[in-house]
């Protein structure tokens, strides 16, 4: 598997052909992580790894978030469906950064989203960031029971 990069992406547009950056997503310089979400970060690679049995890449982590939102278990999926979870699981993860909400579920289970604003375009840098921190969010409640778990051993 690859990493979500610019231009894979059919949700978030880039801007990294000019070198700008749009400095709107990031309440913190794309440059310097801080301590506590890269300790995080690093936390949540390690729980996906033990799950999963290999260190997971972005778009792994990304696509692991769409089969949970569709309810669908492992299964083997067509590229257009592998396509269509990768689109729910990015739209899940931007819901809370206000850009998407979900507006219902079709019979299968599957979310279908609205997006409320456009999303910024931003550097490769940037949108990798921008999904780390969304990750990093969404698994909150495993990454802190890891770590109340591995405290009180």
């Amino acid at each position: 598997g690859g990493r979500v990069v610019a231009g894979s992406s059919p949700v978030i547009p880039t801007n990294e052909s000019r070198g700008e950056s749009s400095g709107i997503l990031l309440p913190h310089s794309a440059s310097i992580m801080d301590y506590a979400f890269e300790n995080q970060w690093i936390r949540l690679e390690k729980l996906m790894e033990e799950r999963f049995g290999e260190p997971p890449d972005l778009t792994t982590m990304v696509f692991t978030v769409g089969l949970q939102e569709c309810a669908q278990g492992y299964k083997p999926f067509k590229k257009d469906e592998k396509l269509e979870v990768m689109h729910v699981g990015i739209c899940t993860l931007l819901t809370p950064m206000g850009y998407y909400e979900e507006v219902r579920q079709d019979d299968d289970g599957w979310p279908h989203f609205k997006q409320l604003r456009p999303i910024p375009a931003v550097t490769e840098k940037e949108q990798e960031l921008l999904m780390r921190r969304a990750l990093v969010e969404y698994f909150s409640a495993w990454i802190e029971g890891d770590e109340k778990a591995s405290t009180t051993k």
